[in-house]
C-alpha cells in the first residue's frame, strides 16, 4: 500500500523567484501599502522607493538589500547591540537548520536572527508566519517575499488536523528538498 501523500504549498510557501516581480509591482501599485510606507517613512520619496523596489529580481535581493537594511536600522534604534553565540555549533557545511523561538516577539527576534546569520555567511532563513497577521492582502504578499511561510490558524477544529499535517509536510519539503 503506498502511504505517500502529496501535498499543495502553494497557499503557506513563500514566494518564488519567478514571482517577485509581479509581487512587487502589485506592493508599488497599491495605495493601502503606499499608506503605510509613507506613514512609517515619511522622509523616503516614495517613487524612489519604487523604483529601487522594482529593481529587486529575487527573494534574495528584497532580504539582503531591503530587508537586512530595514533590520538594522531599527537594530540601530532600538537595541544596544546585537550578538550572535553558539555558532560552533551551526553545522560548518551550512546544511539545512530549523530554529526555533518562543513567541516573544512575532517577527523582530525572527528578523534579528536572520541577519545575524547573513552576517556570517549563512542565508537568511524562511520564518512561519500566523494568517492571524494577515489583516491586508498587501502584507501576505510583503510577507511572503520576505520568504515566511504562512501558518493557518484561523481553521475549524476539523481542519486543524489537515492544516498541521500540510504545515509539517513543507517544513520536512523545505530542509529536506530545497535545502533551505
Amino acid at each position: 500500500m503506498d502511504t505517500e501523500v502529496s501535498y499543495n504549498f502553494n497557499d503557506i510557501r513563500p514566494l518564488n523567484n519567478d514571482e517577485v516581480r509581479d509581487a512587487i509591482e502589485a506592493l508599488v501599485t497599491n495605495e493601502d501599502f503606499e499608506r503605510a510606507f509613507r506613514y512609517i517613512k515619511p522622509d523616503v520619496n516614495w517613487k524612489e522607493f519604487s523604483e529601487t523596489m522594482r529593481s529587486f529580481k529575487t527573494k534574495e535581493d528584497f532580504k539582503s538589500k531591503l530587508a537586512y537594511e530595514a533590520v538594522m536600522m531599527v537594530a540601530n534604534k532600538t537595541t544596544f547591540s546585537l550578538t550572535i553565540s553558539g555558532r560552533s555549533r551551526l553545522p560548518k557545511d551550512k546544511k539545512p537548520c530549523t530554529f526555533i523561538s518562543n513567541h516573544r516577539d512575532i517577527v523582530l527576534d525572527d528578523s534579528f536572527l536572520n541577519v545575524m546569520l547573513y552576517d556570517v555567511g549563512y542565508g537568511m532563513t524562511q520564518v512561519a508566519i500566523g494568517d492571524n497577521l494577515m489583516i491586508r492582502p498587501w502584507i501576505e504578499t510583503l510577507v511572503r517575499l520576505n520568504n515566511s511561510f504562512i501558518v493557518k490558524r484561523g481553521v475549524s477544529v476539523r481542519q486543524m488536523l489537515d492544516v498541521s499535517r500540510t504545515l509539517s509536510a513543507y517544513i520536512r519539503h523545505t530542509i529536506n528538498e530545497t535545502k533551505e
